[in-house]
């Protein structure tokens, strides 16, 4: 599994959130290889604390419009 940011991403997220979110994205790695549905399932319905889900969706990995969305995004490294 991999995480994907935007580069820069902690700087729009307040600082007393910045630790949380680093160690929810580690856990979210280790879950993902105990439980990865239960993880998805989790991800998808987020609504607490400082993370939200937006929007739920799927892309298939050959469109143009995923692969443009990827374009901005690095590998989270906590």
């Amino acid at each position: 599994m991999s995480i994907l940011v935007k580069p820069g991403w902690d700087a729009n997220i307040q600082e007393v959130d910045r630790d949380y979110i680093r160690d929810l994205f580690k856990d979210f790695d280790t879950r993902a290889q105990a439980d990865p549905d239960g993880l998805f399932a989790q991800i998808c319905q987020l609504n607490v604390g400082p993370l939200i889900t937006q929007e739920v969706g799927s892309y298939s990995a050959d469109s143009s419009s995923f692969q443009a969305l990827l374009s901005g995004f690095v590998e989270f490294e906590g």
